[in-house]
């Protein structure tokens, strides 16, 4: 297959995806959509993970005390409630555009990193993780 035809076959993947949420927004049933879900083979327990792809936020902004990646606080909220009702944990990856590197953690355990480590940023639309707070996958 083409790439053309993957683009076509994404687009329509996308269009049906769109008419099921408006339809489930509109039955006013609360959804959220899940980038991916996976078990660890080795233990069997099951992970909810959310994906970004952005820049980071960097400390050479003045509005910002260290190099950071993060998520709107409404995702981390929704996503804590529904691994603790389905037994699972989970897992923020970042792919840093910039490094080329994924970052990876817990989002419980970044989540509760001290003020030191988090701050949600002026404006309110996202939580940042201080970057030192992540684990990396470099060999890509």
């Amino acid at each position: 297959m083409n790439f053309d035809e993957s683009i076509e076959r994404i687009k329509q993947g996308f269009e049906g995806e769109t008419i099921v949420r408006e339809f489930l927004k509109k039955q006013n049933y609360p959804f959220m959509q899940i980038d991916v879900f996976f078990e660890n083979k080795k233990n069997g327990k099951l992970y909810v993970g959310e994906v970004k792809a952005q820049e980071k936020f960097t400390k050479k902004l003045p509005d910002y005390p260290f190099d950071a990646h993060g998520l709107p606080p409404y995702q981390i909220t929704a996503r804590l409630k529904l691994c603790e009702r389905i037994g699972a944990r989970a897992v923020l990856f970042v792919y840093d555009t910039e490094d080329k590197i994924v970052y990876w953690q817990f989002l419980d355990l970044l989540n509760n990193l001290p003020p030191t480590k988090r701050m949600l940023t002026k404006t309110g639309k996202r939580v940042l993780f201080d970057i030192e707070s992540f684990n990396k996958i470099t060999n890509l």
